[in-house]
């Protein structure tokens, strides 16, 4: 029933590893969570610190593990780790041409001080009619070493005061993405 000696089943080989490669993954995230905006903002919001938001909460989209804690504007993580915070902002522009900055901010004494971990600008056109729109992107990784200390928040900055930081209850539009990547 074997091979002849001297010939090598490689596929038994390849087989093989691929079945040892596979009992050594530990499988993916262990934690992920969405926030979003449910209302609109218009202008300056330093920090966003509004009662509007929610987690993602549609019958196909869910978290893993405990999922982060909102109050106040604070985002809480659930537990230790290397976490990835992404910021996606969708705004809308009744006037001129100007500038927007997405911040993320973060403490490592509850709140004592904030440091700026990753900031985005967006610049808008005025078109001739119409409202402008746009989008800007912020993401950065946080060692989170003890979770009663370590925790974000979101700034925005419109460079005219009345840009519209758009939201929707029904579908990620502005929205905060936090994924535990790995362990610290």
């Amino acid at each position: 029933g074997g091979l002849p000696d001297g010939i090598v089943d490689t596929d038994m080989i390849a087989n093989n590893a691929v079945t040892s490669a596979k009992s050594t993954i530990t499988g993916g995230l262990a934690g992920a969570d969405v926030w979003r905006l449910t209302s609109d903002l218009t202008g300056n919001q330093l920090p966003i610190t509004t009662g509007n938001m929610e987690r993602a909460d549609d019958s196909y989209m869910t978290k893993i593990g405990t999922g982060m804690s909102y109050s106040s504007g604070v985002f809480s993580f659930p537990d230790t780790g290397i976490w990835k915070v992404t910021w996606i902002g969708n705004t809308e522009h009744p006037t001129s041409t100007h500038q927007t900055v997405f911040t993320i901010e973060v403490t490592t004494n509850n709140g004592g001080a904030w440091d700026t971990a990753a900031r985005s600008r967006q610049g808008v056109y005025k078109q001739t009619t119409g409202n402008s729109f746009g989008c800007a992107i912020t993401s950065c990784i946080i060692d989170v070493t003890d979770t009663s200390n370590v925790k974000v928040r979101f700034e925005f900055i419109d460079g005219q005061g009345n840009g519209i930081l758009q939201s929707n209850s029904l579908g990620n539009e502005t929205m905060f993405e936090f994924l535990k990547l790995a362990e610290t």
